[in-house]
């Protein structure tokens, strides 16, 4: 450290009311921090639930046959109360209030229900099944 000579301060002028003024700079408000943080966290659950909704869609399409017509029904009374007795059960009224045959078409047409979205999802290969389930009024 170089010493200059110059004025000696008394330590007294230091504490003076009015003597020094403190330069302010850029204020930084700690709620600021706690918002970005905030805000980082929400972008992270937001990519999280992409994420899930794109396995989800991934898996349930794996599921479908290549070629499939696919179908949506929303009952209006919902769908949880037709889940009741399981998605066995809920395949088979379907199939039976659309006049198909159970038996034939166990492996062929697939009913996926989604409970997020109340409905529910029919893929068949057939253009003349396709044409009943389409026709169903009644559950």
């Amino acid at each position: 450290m170089e010493v200059v000579e110059g004025e000696e301060v008394d330590p007294r002028e230091f504490t003076a009311p009015g003597q020094w003024f403190q330069c302010r700079g850029k204020k930084v408000v700690l709620l600021e921090k706690s918002r970005r943080e905030i805000e980082a966290e929400q972008f992270r659950l937001r990519q999280a639930g992409r994420k899930l909704a794109a396995f989800s869609v991934e898996k349930q399409e794996a599921q479908i046959p290549e070629g499939a017509d696919k179908i949506i029904l929303r009952p209006k009374g919902g769908l949880d109360r037709l889940l009741k007795r399981g998605p066995a059960y809920l395949t088979r009224m379907i199939k039976a209030s659309a006049g198909v045959n159970i038996q034939e078409t166990e492996e062929e047409d697939i009913v996926i229900p989604n409970t997020k979205q109340h409905s529910i999802l029919i893929a068949t290969t057939s253009g003349e099944r396709k044409m009943k389930y389409v026709s169903i009024n009644l559950i």
